[in-house]
């Protein structure tokens, strides 16, 4: 019946379930190459010259912070750039293929010319 064949397709599925290759495919297509920033450690604010010192090793903090995100940055950079070389490589082939095509169109052309004749 028709439950049955239902129930029978959803027992197929739930069987062929694979926790770590979902996870893998999951991870793959989410990855962006950002990392979650990290905790920013904040000091007690005191009067006098601690106080310079203090926002000092704020700025710096920043600076570090600036620079992860740079480096974070380099693996979207990567995975576009591989993506494009890619694209160029299909292109490329695409091309190449044509090219043949059309080098093999000329071959038979000259060595049979009656089948390019329209006046026949």
């Amino acid at each position: 019946t028709m439950v049955n064949k239902c129930r029978e397709g959803v027992e197929e599925a739930v069987a062929s379930i694979s926790v770590d290759k979902d996870q893998e495919i999951l991870k793959e297509r989410y990855t962006t190459g950002d990392l979650p920033p990290t905790d920013i450690q904040f000091e007690e604010m005191s009067l006098g010259r601690e106080k310079k010192s203090s926002s000092l090793t704020r700025r710096m903090s920043r600076s570090n912070y600036s620079q992860k995100t740079d480096k974070q940055n380099l693996f979207q950079k990567k995975r576009k750039l591989l993506s494009n070389i890619e694209k160029y490589r299909s292109e490329i082939s695409k091309g190449t293929k044509e090219k043949q095509a059309l080098q093999l169109m000329i071959n038979t052309n000259t060595k049979t010319p009656e089948f390019g004749d329209a006046s026949k």
